[in-house]
């Protein structure tokens, strides 16, 4: 297959064929599943074809940055694995295995065999690619052997196998962060003294190994005994974990240093620190930090703080350090005692975050201005008004979600403290509050459940008496109903010494005493929620509810049951689910015109009955939202918008009752509603109704004002002048048309009938100004104000006989 793919490829020499398969795409490189040559193999494998692929590793998404692969099932990302190069061991190619722990980059030593992997030939020093090992030999000739190694060595590999085998790969980003942090290179794939020792003490802080600790930090310090504790101790100052605290608390305090225990096996490397690492040493933040280094003319610190900075960088500046110390006042004053912020916020219960914004606040002081730390006194102060969420879930023994919840239950708000947003702390007699209703809950709760107050029974009376599984299975229930009836005082129980119970002659008159939820909402023909709601708004008590005595299922008497749905069938009302079939509504919406009287019985405020004489005549007294805008010749999606300017509301509809059914009384829009001209016709033919179903009603029409403009030869801003702004009459705007309701039009013809404007004789005669030199001169009689209505107070209006009189003496214009 190789040789086709490479004859394919034009390849003459192994060298070209590796040239081709060493891929610059991470996702398609020769260990990858998704790679072009393995996909080609793939394809011409036939039966082979899944378990070729199954010996690569798959892509667990599309290759991005932190693209991880699937390792036996266990996700790793690709920072770990090599995309090249060939880790060999002689002993797993004799027994023809290639296991994956030699892909991964930390991986120098075969754990299988106690070998350690060849990356180079031994001989000539040539990089081993990976059609070489397939021959067991170099193209020197030299026979490739690994050589052996301990069991020490193999410590990390066993690690990493162990993980992929519990498919643990928490623990494997754990240390891929924690040797970050420790400036391994995860590049060097060669045996190296310095990063073994570095992968060593990386997986002893993830297994809380201090004498692996103590035998890191002993070895740095033999390679460097120049230098302090508290600075060899620094390369762990990233690490948070209480292990590695105490560790270093121990090295720092030795007197006496000894070498390592395992010294090194190569010269030492220089020893190097982050610029993170350096503050943690110092003991300083990063302002002092940088000003220090200003003031010694050091220009390191504007670099990155990944960035490694070497002994010569930063010892002078720890130099000043020491002396800035010294002369600072604020170590003079601090006070052992004092609690840092991490401690305080775990006090607390809040976020580092929260705690810090507090402090800023105000609400928490600190012992001094230039101090981080907070005295004891202090905080109790704070904890004696307040509390946070997470320790009032500490103290009611429940989780942070449960509590919210017993919060929200009782209407507890939250403590608003300016400056700090999304707090969750509230005030202590708030919290002593809950806590006391919550011990309360618990002893009811004891209470309910304790059977020491049961009356024992043994013997042949146990023959009178059935547990809750057999009376269960009796009235068709489940064993916890049967416990939570029995707990609510509906059986008379006894107890023995395997549980609770019940009389026989209970259970075989149960049925003749109670009803069901599933048997009374059949009679009242509503769903079994709606059938509870109905019978305790008409005023029947249930015997065992869950607001009552915890009883999930609700129990009614049957003789109450009953008796109240004769008296419903004998007077002249129809249920719920009635309404809904013959009006075609929702039961949202029943209910609700029955609630606001629309469908109720005349003189009862049940809003569970509804009236057979309104729900008969129902159509003649309401119209839906497609008759209405059929009625009134308006667009169905701004009917409603429409009628509101007219003062007509619906009763029901997506804003009152949240559901699509828009509902208007007939007599509001006999009475108020206005109807579009039907030369104008605005309304969707394709939703039309029979004539049959719209109610008979008479809409007064609406005046186009266009045709009212055209008729009389005026103005529009002539018209405007003298009615609307006047407020003669009122214009409606639809659907970018103005109109104007019929006894306003009537009036308008009342006046334009008589009377003629200055401008509109002008407009007659074909002039500007000469109709008021006419009416000075008194050639035009200008009508009398108490003819006309209040509203033309101060307008001029000429009238038309006189008009008429002026132009009858001239002769006609000649077409």
């Amino acid at each position: 297959m190789l040789k086709r793919y490479a004859r394919r490829h034009g390849c003459l020499t192994p060298a070209q064929l590796c040239n081709i398969t060493t891929s610059t795409d991470f996702a398609l490189s020769t260990f990858s599943s998704n790679a072009e040559l393995v996909q080609w193999i793939a394809q011409r494998a036939g039966s082979f074809s899944e378990r070729f692929v199954g010996g690569f590793y798959h892509p667990i998404a599309s290759f991005k940055k932190r693209t991880k692969f699937e390792v036996h099932g266990t996700p790793v990302s690709y920072q770990l694995l090599r995309s090249k190069g060939a880790a060999y061991c002689s002993e797993c190619w004799r027994e023809g295995y290639e296991r994956s722990i030699k892909d991964f980059k930390f991986s120098l030593n075969c754990p299988y065999h106690n070998r350690r992997y060849l990356f180079e030939c031994p001989k000539c020093k040539k990089h081993l690619r990976w059609i070489e090992p397939l021959l067991s030999n170099c193209s020197c000739g030299y026979e490739l052997i690994s050589d052996s190694c301990t069991t020490e060595d193999v410590r990390p590999e066993n690690f990493i196998l162990q993980c992929l085998r519990n498919k643990d790969h928490e623990s494997i980003e754990h240390l891929t962060r924690t040797l970050l942090q420790l400036q391994y290179n995860l590049s060097n794939t060669k045996h190296d003294a310095h990063d073994r020792i570095i992968l060593n003490a990386g997986i002893s802080i993830i297994s809380g190994d201090e004498v692996g600790l103590e035998n890191y930090l002993e070895s740095v310090h033999a390679s460097h005994p120049n230098l302090s504790p508290d600075v060899v101790s620094a390369k762990l100052a990233l690490i948070k974990e209480s292990t590695v605290k105490e560790v270093v608390n121990k090295f720092n305090a030795k007197i006496f240093y000894p070498l390592a225990k395992f010294p090194l096996e190569t010269p030492a490397t220089p020893f190097t620190l982050q610029r993170q690492q350096i503050m943690h040493a110092a003991g300083i933040n990063f302002k002092t930090l940088k000003r220090l280094a200003r003031e010694r003319k050091n220009t390191w610190l504007k670099l990155t703080k990944q960035v490694s900075f070497t002994s010569s960088q930063f010892l002078p500046i720890m130099e000043s350090i020491i002396d800035w110390r010294k002369d600072a006042k604020k170590t003079s004053y601090e006070n052992p005692n004092d609690l840092s912020m991490e401690v305080i916020s775990r006090t607390i219960g809040v976020s580092i975050f929260l705690a810090t914004k507090l402090v800023r606040a105000g609400f928490i002081t600190k012992t001094q201005s230039r101090s981080t730390k907070i005295s004891v006194g202090v905080l109790q102060q704070f904890l004696e008004k307040y509390e946070s969420a997470q320790c009032l879930a500490n103290r009611l023994h429940l989780n942070l979600k449960a509590t919210r919840a017993i919060l929200r239950k009782h209407h507890i708000k939250y403590t608003i403290f300016s400056g700090v947003p999304n707090s969750s702390i509230f005030t202590r007699n708030d919290s002593n509050r809950i806590f006391a209703l919550h011990q309360i809950a618990i002893r009811e709760q004891h209470a309910r459940y304790d059977k020491s107050h049961i009356e024992i029974i043994s013997g042949p009376e146990l023959g009178l008496y059935s547990s809750c599984k057999v009376a269960g299975a009796q009235l068709g229930l489940t064993d916890d109903t049967i416990r939570q009836y029995a707990r609510a005082g509906i059986f008379s129980i006894k107890r023995c010494t395997k549980g609770i119970l019940i009389p026989n002659s209970e259970i075989n008159s149960f049925h003749q005493r109670y009803m069901f939820a599933r048997e009374y909402s059949k009679i009242m023909d509503e769903s079994r929620t709606l059938a509870t709601k109905s019978l305790i708004s008409l005023g029947l008590t249930p015997i065992a509810s869950s607001k009552q005595n915890k009883c999930h299922s609700p129990l009614f008497l049957r003789e109450e049951v009953e008796n109240l749905a004769k008296s419903t069938k004998s007077t002249n009302a129809l249920s719920v689910r009635e309404t809904r079939n013959r009006l075609k509504l929702t039961n949202i919406t029943v209910r609700h015109l029955i609630r606001t009287g629309e469908l109720s019985i005349d003189g009862e405020s049940n809003a569970n009955l509804a009236s057979v004489e309104k729900v008969a005549n129902f159509h003649n007294t309401h119209a839906s939202s497609i008759a209405t805008a059929q009625l009134c010749n308006m667009p169905i999606r701004k009917v409603q918008n429409i009628l509101k300017a007219f003062s007509v509301f619906p009763v029901c509809g997506a804003s009152i009752t949240g559901t699509n059914e828009t509902l208007y009384r007939t007599v509001d829009l006999a009475e108020r509603a206005m109807k579009l001209p039907d030369s104008h016709n605005k309304f969707e033919e394709l939703y039309s109704l029979p004539a049959d179903v719209l109610p008979t009603l008479k809409i007064q029409p609406l005046a186009l004002l266009d045709e009212t403009v055209a008729k009389y030869d005026i103005s529009k801003k002539e018209f405007n002048l003298l009615f609307v702004k006047t407020g003669y009459v009122k214009i409606h705007c639809i659907c970018k048309e103005k109109y104007t309701s019929l006894p306003d039009a009537n009036k308008i013809a009342h006046i334009l009938d008589k009377n003629l404007t200055i401008a509109m004789i002008d407009h007659l005669l074909h002039s500007r100004g000469y109709a008021r030199g006419l009416l000075n001169e008194g050639k035009l009689k200008k009508t009398h104000a108490h003819t006309l209505p209040k509203e033309f107070n101060g307008k001029i209006l000429i009238t038309r006989t006189s008009t008429a009189k002026f132009l009858s003496k001239y002769p006609s214009k000649c077409n």
